[in-house]
């Protein structure tokens, strides 16, 4: 197939999914986050967890508390090790959620990641995931390998990065009725900041399954 023919083929599909993912969903519901914007909290924001899995490899500093500018900053120092801000939220079965949370990925590899509980408290097959990168700061890039070789973005400025999870039964079990939503560090050396998180229940997407 010809270059100049494929892309034809291809821009039509790109543009129609760009559009969608930008197109306005409705709310059903208020922000579920308790303490979104991380602004009331001690030594961490108050409602939320954070969860390492070897603490002498991380640093994590919340900043700004008391204010509209709070922050919290998960810095990982080795690769293999993931730590995450977490927080557990009630919802219903069978429904559409958005989750938006505001961050900037300074160096590495993030991940916002959800998992289910249901009825009985106990974890459900319910797994759900968005992987983040960047090359900001590569040693390697641009001079050795051109950035359109690379996975991510060389973008370091805040961004808000969205998932849309539909709550439904997996693998035959039962649907979750709370779940749990983390952001943080996926098993590499990073450095990410978070602010703003959101979750409220929606209508569904246009183009959703």
């Amino acid at each position: 197939m010809k270059p100049m023919f494929l892309i034809a083929v291809l821009l039509p599909l790109i543009l129609f999914s760009a559009d969608t993912a930008k197109k306005p969903v409705i709310k059903l519901s208020e922000n579920l986050f308790i303490n979104p914007d991380l602004a009331r909290g001690g030594d961490t924001p108050d409602g939320w967890k954070i969860s390492l899995m070897a603490k002498e490899v991380f640093n994590v500093r919340y900043k700004n508390k008391g204010t509209s500018a709070a922050t919290v900053e998960i810095e990982s120092l080795g690769a293999d090790y993931s730590g995450y801000i977490n927080q557990n939220v009630k919802v219903e079965p069978n429904c559409w959620y958005r989750i938006k949370v505001t961050t900037r990925l300074l160096k590495g590899r993030g991940l916002i990641w959800v998992y289910g509980y249901g009825k009985d408290g106990k974890q459900v097959f319910y797994d759900k995931r968005k992987y983040l990168h960047t090359f900001v700061g590569h040693p390697l890039v641009p001079h050795f390998v051109r950035k359109e070789y690379m996975n991510g973005t060389d973008d370091d400025s805040w961004r808000v990065e969205v998932l849309d999870i539909y709550t439904g039964a997996t693998k035959g079990q039962e649907p979750p009725v709370k779940i749990r939503v983390s952001a943080g560090v996926y098993f590499a050396t990073t450095r990410i900041v978070f602010k703003n998180l959101e979750i409220y229940k929606i209508e569904k997407p246009g183009g959703a399954r």
